[in-house]
């Protein structure tokens, strides 16, 4: 496994998943409770620790397409070996 392609995608859901403290955020101040002030820190947090695990290897891209061809060729042609068994 590479570990810069996983460091990348980490990265990338992490940066993703600050996104999901942006609507709290709006319900907070449409309400105007005074309560956003957590959820944007939450925001503000992730994203920066997203942006610095995928920064160093934002530029990994390792070619599985050929790997996953061949087990979803190995996999389509054992589940046919398998229908003929029947």
């Amino acid at each position: 496994m590479n570990f810069q392609t996983v460091q990348r995608i980490l990265g990338q859901l992490l940066m993703l998943f600050s996104v999901t403290m942006l609507p709290p955020v709006g319900v907070s101040l449409y309400f105007g409770d005074g309560h956003w002030q957590p959820f944007f820190d939450s925001f503000c947090g992730m994203l920066a620790v997203g942006a610095l695990i995928w920064w160093p290897a934002r530029k990994a891209h390792r070619d599985s397409d050929s790997r996953r061809r061949a087990g979803t060729r190995s996999w389509g042609s054992d589940h046919k070996a398998k229908l003929r068994r029947r």
